[in-house]
């Protein structure tokens, strides 16, 4: 039996396929059609459908879309225009935006019609197999069912669901109990967009690199002026709407209190004698944190779980989390690889599972490498068709290793694609991590992005702590790029290309049954320098991360990468 999650009303557009009880493929769109995010967000595109993800995800089960069983939907389309429109905002709001009654009912009647035009795709009538489900459970099923426990608390956090922005829920024995939910406008993911577009920065992409510039800041600078519109009290937190008008264009009241709000075109203030820009992030980054530690605390009293679930867009922040593991609230954190809108196609497609058999959770062995892979033959002849000069491996990695060593900046593509927002070796750009000068050449030359850009080491589970200060045992979230952790002092010097500002690292503790092939290239880039670590960063510039071996090809000959070493063969540069 079979059951097909589909994330597609707002952005990370991705599908999730469940076959026989195993979760055996998760696609984001964007992979496929190039397009950051899937799709442009408009109030008509929340029925759109990612046909080619759907299409390459069954295919990868050995099904076709006729052979689903259950197709469920994260999005209450009627739920959320319900709450929207029922909310009296303190401020006008623009024709053009989310939360105008025209615009949210168009949003509505588009997202209910999701399944008709599935029917009319496929030439069947799927309307009788279609299930919406609700946003936040999607995100928590994706965290819960995955994670392997069957008691554990769960911690979703986001923008906004179809109206709630941060429930806590108690998983056990594969049902989830709703615990306590903070309706918008008290959003932290909302928070992030909005003081991400203050920054300069866009909107609903660009949080990340708010995130880096908070390591160059001073938090003390700003803290009493976030307090006008972020508290932080006994029932969770709460925004000040008056100020942060989240669904107006008017940031004339946050000016009042930041100073004038930075434009894409200016300078950017987070060295030398003005670091405005960085301070006001460093405040976001602290208030966030100590936010997410007050979910997680009352997570722990309400379950008495030992182990905490994760899942939303705010789960995607590494510094709160790699805060959050050093607290040892829990024994364990496992935070879902795709915690971003992508992830709940995961969720829809377990809760469709689960209503279908009745059946407890579902299996997974590698929950972050679910997309598809290609084979050595099918890559030799693109390389034959393209005329690259390439030489077959022959499974062996010491020519990669001499080119590390030697300063090259490489890409990697191989096994399967990586679902989520992190590369995890099998679509990234490795290098030395020893490297001073590296980490400038991967920003300025092949990313194209801000130099203030921190990138991440890959390492060798089993040297962890011989590098890093992590908590004992080490946070199944460890694994999938998710946490940051402070780099041992006596180490640090020796790998300053991965080493942030604030003396941190985001880790991928890279272990030998997930990723062996990937295990035993770091093994032996270990055996030659004594670094058990590569320094990993996505495998793509300006554009989604790469998905085929055409892509992987195009993007290496658009950069200025020194090689790419794809399924079995190196590949150079033509003269």
């Amino acid at each position: 039996m079979i059951t097909l999650g589909i994330n597609s009303a707002y952005h990370e557009v991705a599908v999730a396929v469940v076959r026989d009880g195993v979760l055996v493929a998760a696609i984001e769109q964007e992979r496929i059609n190039r397009i950051k995010k899937g799709k442009v967000v408009t109030f008509e595109s929340a029925a759109y459908l990612p046909y080619e993800a759907m299409d390459l995800a069954l295919s990868i089960a050995s099904a076709e879309f006729n052979d689903v069983d259950l197709i469920g939907f994260s999005y209450e389309p009627e739920k959320r225009y319900t709450s929207v429109i029922e909310y009296q905002y303190p401020y006008p709001i623009p024709a053009s935006r989310g939360a105008n009654p025209a615009n949210e009912r168009r949003m509505r009647d588009f997202a209910l019609k999701a399944g008709e035009f599935a029917s009319l795709r496929y030439a069947v009538d799927v309307t009788s197999r279609w299930r919406n489900y609700s946003h936040h459970k999607c995100h928590a099923a994706s965290a819960y069912h995955l994670s392997g426990y069957s008691d554990a608390a769960v911690l979703v956090a986001d923008g906004i669901g179809e109206f709630d922005s941060t429930t806590r829920w108690h998983g056990k024995e594969g049902r989830l109990k709703l615990l306590h939910a903070i309706p918008y406008p008290h959003s932290i993911g909302f928070l992030w967009e909005y003081m991400t577009t203050f920054l300069g920065f866009r909107r609903t992409h660009d949080e990340y690199k708010v995130m880096g510039l908070a390591a160059y800041g001073d938090p003390n600078r700003f803290m009493d002026e976030f307090a006008h519109f972020f508290k932080i009290d006994d029932q969770g937190f709460s925004i000040n709407e008056s100020i942060l008008r989240f669904r107006g264009a008017d940031m004339s009241e946050l000016e009042k209190l930041l100073g004038p709000r930075r434009y894409s075109h200016e300078p950017l203030k987070y060295s030398g004698q003005d670091t405005r820009h960085a301070d006001i992030a460093a405040a976001l980054q602290r208030l966030t944190t100590q936010a997410i530690l007050n979910q997680a605390r009352y997570c722990a009293e309400e379950t008495n779980a030992h182990v905490l679930c994760m899942a939303g867009g705010v789960a995607l922040n590494c510094v709160t989390n790699g805060q959050l593991a050093e607290i040892n609230l829990f024994d364990d954190i496992w935070i879902q690889p795709a915690s971003h809108d992508a992830g709940t196609a995961i969720g829809a497609a377990t809760l469709a599972w689960h209503e279908l058999t009745g059946e407890e959770g579902v299996k997974c062995s590698a929950p972050a490498f679910l997309g598809p892979q290609y084979g050595d033959f099918e890559i030799e002849q693109l390389l034959k068709a393209w005329r690259l000069p390439y030489r077959r491996l022959n499974g062996g990695v010491e020519l990669v290793v001499d080119r590390l060593v030697d300063g090259q900046v490489l890409a990697r593509f191989d096994g399967r694609m990586e679902f989520g927002p992190r590369a995890l070796g099998n679509r990234s750009i490795i290098g030395d991590p020893r490297s001073s000068e590296i980490r400038e050449t991967i920003n300025a030359k092949i990313k194209r992005r801000e130099l203030f850009r921190p990138l991440c080491p890959s390492v060798l589970s089993e040297s962890i702590y011989e590098w890093f200060d992590v908590p004992k045992p080490m946070p199944s979230a460890a694994r999938y790029m998710l946490m940051t952790f402070k780099i041992h002092a006596e180490q640090a010097y020796r790998v300053p290309a991965i080493v942030h500002e604030d003396g941190t690292a985001r880790i991928q503790a890279v272990d030998v049954d997930e990723a062996p092939r990937f295990h035993h290239l770091i093994k032996a880039f270990a055996n030659r320098t004594g670094v058990p670590m590569l320094l990993n960063t996505s495998f793509n510039s300006q554009e989604p991360i790469v998905c085929t071996p055409e892509h992987a090809l195009r993007t290496f000959l658009e950069t200025d990468l020194d090689g790419l070493v794809i399924g079995d063969f190196m590949v150079d540069r033509p003269q």
